[in-house]
Protein backbone atom coordinates (compact mmCIF):
# COMPACT_ATOMS: atom_id res chain seq x y z
CA UNK A 1 0.00 0.00 0.00
CA UNK A 2 3.13 2.56 0.88
CA UNK A 3 4.47 1.79 -2.39
CA UNK A 4 1.60 2.41 -4.45
CA UNK A 5 1.20 5.66 -2.40
CA UNK A 6 4.74 6.76 -3.00
CA UNK A 7 4.57 5.94 -6.55
CA UNK A 8 1.51 8.04 -6.82
CA UNK A 9 3.06 11.22 -4.78
CA UNK A 10 6.48 10.75 -6.72
CA UNK A 11 4.53 10.91 -10.07
CA UNK A 12 2.86 13.86 -9.11
CA UNK A 13 5.70 15.83 -7.90
CA UNK A 14 7.85 15.10 -10.94
CA UNK A 15 4.82 16.33 -12.97
CA UNK A 16 4.99 19.44 -10.97
CA UNK A 17 8.66 20.07 -11.07
CA UNK A 18 9.04 19.21 -14.55
CA UNK A 19 6.08 22.11 -14.93
CA UNK A 20 7.80 24.47 -13.24
CA UNK A 21 11.38 23.84 -15.27
CA UNK A 22 9.01 24.18 -18.29
CA UNK A 23 7.77 28.13 -17.11
CA UNK A 24 10.95 29.08 -15.96
CA UNK A 25 12.50 28.27 -19.55
CA UNK A 26 10.08 30.30 -20.89
CA UNK A 27 10.31 33.17 -18.56
CA UNK A 28 7.92 34.13 -15.75
CA UNK A 29 6.75 37.90 -16.03
CA UNK A 30 5.92 39.28 -12.24
CA UNK A 31 4.17 42.74 -11.64
CA UNK A 32 5.11 43.52 -7.96
CA UNK A 33 4.34 47.76 -6.56
CA UNK A 34 4.23 48.62 -10.42
CA UNK A 35 7.73 46.83 -11.40
CA UNK A 36 7.82 44.34 -13.96
CA UNK A 37 9.96 41.46 -12.61
CA UNK A 38 11.21 38.73 -15.74
CA UNK A 39 12.06 35.09 -14.47
CA UNK A 40 13.77 33.10 -17.17
CA UNK A 41 15.43 33.58 -20.39
CA UNK A 42 16.62 37.64 -21.45
CA UNK A 43 15.29 37.35 -24.91
CA UNK A 44 16.03 40.39 -27.04
CA UNK A 45 14.47 41.51 -29.69
CA UNK A 46 15.50 44.03 -32.22
CA UNK A 47 14.57 45.43 -35.77
CA UNK A 48 18.07 45.42 -37.05
CA UNK A 49 19.14 43.82 -40.18
CA UNK A 50 21.75 41.55 -40.52
CA UNK A 51 23.86 41.67 -43.35
CA UNK A 52 25.60 38.44 -45.15
CA UNK A 53 29.38 38.08 -45.22
CA UNK A 54 30.54 38.12 -48.62
CA UNK A 55 34.18 36.35 -49.39
CA UNK A 56 36.47 39.09 -50.73
CA UNK A 57 38.28 38.06 -53.64
CA UNK A 58 41.85 38.56 -53.23
CA UNK A 59 43.25 41.92 -54.80
CA UNK A 60 45.34 40.97 -57.50
CA UNK A 61 48.28 43.44 -58.19
CA UNK A 62 49.72 43.65 -62.13
CA UNK A 63 53.51 43.76 -62.24
CA UNK A 64 54.77 44.57 -65.67
CA UNK A 65 56.92 42.07 -67.19
CA UNK A 66 60.46 42.36 -67.33
CA UNK A 67 61.80 41.30 -70.97
CA UNK A 68 64.72 40.18 -69.89
CA UNK A 69 64.06 37.52 -67.15
CA UNK A 70 60.07 37.52 -68.05
CA UNK A 71 59.90 37.50 -63.84
CA UNK A 72 61.73 33.85 -63.63
CA UNK A 73 64.44 33.22 -61.52
CA UNK A 74 67.82 33.14 -63.95
CA UNK A 75 70.22 30.83 -63.57
CA UNK A 76 74.04 30.30 -65.05
CA UNK A 77 73.46 28.05 -68.33
CA UNK A 78 73.98 24.41 -67.05
CA UNK A 79 73.89 25.20 -63.27
CA UNK A 80 72.02 25.96 -60.65
CA UNK A 81 73.73 29.35 -59.69
CA UNK A 82 71.35 31.61 -59.41
CA UNK A 83 72.49 35.36 -61.39
CA UNK A 84 70.09 38.85 -60.33
CA UNK A 85 68.57 40.19 -63.55
CA UNK A 86 70.66 43.25 -64.56
CA UNK A 87 67.14 45.12 -65.32
CA UNK A 88 64.40 44.85 -62.73
CA UNK A 89 66.90 43.67 -59.89
CA UNK A 90 65.30 40.10 -58.91
CA UNK A 91 66.67 38.03 -56.90
CA UNK A 92 69.66 41.01 -56.49
CA UNK A 93 69.03 41.04 -52.26
CA UNK A 94 70.23 37.34 -52.18
CA UNK A 95 73.58 38.43 -53.12
CA UNK A 96 76.00 40.41 -51.10
CA UNK A 97 76.62 44.27 -51.53
CA UNK A 98 80.17 44.87 -52.91
CA UNK A 99 82.21 46.18 -50.36
CA UNK A 100 83.12 49.78 -50.76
Amino acid sequence: MLLIIGLILGSVIGYKLNDLIKRLSNGINIKMLGYHIYVGRNRKTSNVVKLENKEKEPAKIKVAKCETCNNEDMFIKGTKHLVPCPECKRNAKKFKAPAK
